[in-house]
């Protein structure tokens, strides 16, 4: 369970990151604007896995199920390019993974609290990736 959500947690701290570095790479207001907020967003998941993190034990959490989750399968690929439609490829292709990683973790929770909370995550994933999706459907393909 601690690996787990130290997984989520540190995917957390690299989406913060990716975003900060993508508003110096562009000179887009409209992009430096989406980006700050989705690191905004992404620094609050931070804060509450934390939270979770620190004052996690495995009660309930269904643990021989948890150990049929393959974090590699949620590892997201660090790429040097530079191009921003393909930055954008990248970064919706990131939330759509966090939100697998929610998903899963929540299916594991038997506690209806803490699943809920991870199901509230996976759907703020979604969010951001239709936030990026919108941008790049309204802006990057002009």
């Amino acid at each position: 369970m601690q690996n787990i959500i130290d997984f989520a947690l540190n995917r957390e701290v690299e989406a913060a990151q990716f975003y900060a570095d993508i508003q110096l790479k562009t000179s887009s207001i409209s992009l430096k604007k989406l980006t700050k907020d989705l690191e905004e967003m992404e620094k609050d998941h931070i804060v509450v896995l934390k939270k979770i993190f620190n004052e996690s034990s495995s009660n309930g959490f269904d643990s021989e199920s948890a150990k049929k989750i393959k974090l590699s399968e949620f590892e997201v690929e660090d790429s040097e390019v530079n191009d921003l439609n393909e930055i954008i490829k990248i970064a919706i292709k990131r939330e759509e993974k966090s939100f697998n990683l929610y998903s899963a973790i929540a299916e594991k929770y038997l506690d209806v609290n803490l699943k809920n909370f991870f199901l509230k995550l996976a759907e703020e994933e979604v969010s951001h990736k239709s936030m990026l999706e919108n941008f790049y459907y309204s802006e990057s393909l002009k």
